[in-house]
């Protein structure tokens, strides 16, 4: 929780059912943050009052797409290849660059389709794979 000044307000884990309670100091208008672990954030103005203020906050879950860029004839793993994750709209999503060993990880991607595309200045298609 944060206060109008951007201070930290109060800070909370939930319980075992997803329950949680926030004491603060006074009435007003708090910025409300919940973080899970493999989710996206959420964030909303509350306003607090002399009564306690239910709330019910629904985390949506992200994604993940991990691979490795491989030359197709060789199997050599591809570094410095882009790759490129792109929405069902055509928009660009996210870029990464994979590592030394070929790899590339898009975390935290919302529920979805997406289409992958992978370039390197040593592959021309076919001869790469991933």
């Amino acid at each position: 929780m944060i206060d109008g000044g951007g201070r930290q307000a109060g800070r909370v884990r939930t319980g075992p059912e997803g329950s949680f309670a926030i004491p603060v100091s006074a009435p007003g208008t708090y910025t409300l943050i919940a973080i899970g672990a493999g989710h996206e954030p959420y964030a909303s103005a509350v306003q607090v009052g002399e009564r306690p203020l239910e709330r019910l906050i629904e985390l949506a879950g992200g994604g993940s797409l991990a691979g490795t860029v491989r030359a197709a004839a060789t199997g050599t793993p591809l570094a410095g290849a882009a790759v490129t994750l792109l929405g069902a709209d055509g928009e660009v999503v996210a870029a990464r660059t994979t590592d030394a060993a070929g790899r590339y990880e898009f975390g935290g991607a919302p529920p979805g389709s997406y289409t992958l595309a992978m370039t390197a200045p040593s592959c021309e298609l076919p001869p790469c794979r991933w």
